[in-house]
């Protein structure tokens, strides 16, 4: 059995058992690496980066062995992060165009004046303006990426969804900071007591504010000032 995989795909959704008829619980981003627990048919039990746990269809993954000694893409320094909500890269000297999420993370390997070449997991490669993108591994604060949070506003809203193709409410506040470079646990309930955060008893840019039910957090928000906050609830709106 696989020890690790790789997303092969723009976007695929980990469900919280092995068929297409169970709950969708997360997604995987293209170039995520996936830690395998278990297998069942043609479907992986998998655990993410964040440890959140689900279940991939072998479909959308390929074996990270072919990655994992490849001194390139072991370099920190070749990687970069989608900025923008939905970018289209197109395939060196072709048409084939693609389209991939604000948050992905993706191994350039040439950089031209105002297109970057980068590999995909199948070894293909394509052109993306290098103005989409933001320097992975860099430490940045929610002013630097202000812009790029409101870009979002109107995505849908998608059950289990962290992908500019629609987020739910965890998964928006979970992408924002990914830009930031702090990986922040994968639900609102969990994120309200991560460590990277203390509690405040007032609002402002960057603070986060939870909503509960039957004392039980089920919904979170940024604050963009300190009036206004967004959130994913039927779609990425201001309020």
């Amino acid at each position: 059995m696989l020890e690790s995989a790789i997303v092969n795909v723009e976007v695929c959704d980990i469900y919280k058992e092995p068929s297409y008829e169970s709950e969708i619980v997360t997604q995987g981003l293209l170039w995520d690496k996936l830690t395998i627990l278990s297998k069942k048919n043609n479907w992986f039990e998998v655990k993410q980066s964040d440890n959140y746990v689900g279940w991939v269809h072998s479909f959308f993954i390929v074996d990270s062995k072919t990655y994992d000694n490849n001194k390139f893409l072991k370099n920190i320094d070749n990687w970069y992060i989608v900025r923008d909500r939905i970018v289209e890269i197109k395939k060196t000297f072709s048409n084939v165009s693609k389209f991939i999420s604000i948050g992905t993370i993706l191994p350039i390997v040439d950089k031209g004046e105002n297109n970057y070449t980068l590999l995909l997991p199948n070894s293909e490669k394509f052109f993306i303006d290098k103005n989409k993108l933001l320097k992975f591994n860099v430490e940045r604060s929610i002013n630097d990426i202000y812009e790029h949070i409101l870009n979002l506003e109107g995505t849908p809203y998608k059950w289990g969804g962290k992908s500019g193709f629609g987020f739910d409410c965890s998964g928006f506040i979970q992408t924002i900071f990914k830009l930031t470079n702090i990986m922040i646990p994968r639900d609102s309930s969990e994120q309200a007591n991560s460590t990277y955060f203390e509690k405040i008893d007032y609002s402002e840019k960057g603070a986060l504010v939870f909503f509960s039910e039957n004392n039980l957090i089920n919904h979170v928000g940024i604050f963009i000032n300190n009036h206004e906050f967004m959130h994913s609830s039927g779609y990425v709106k201001i309020e």
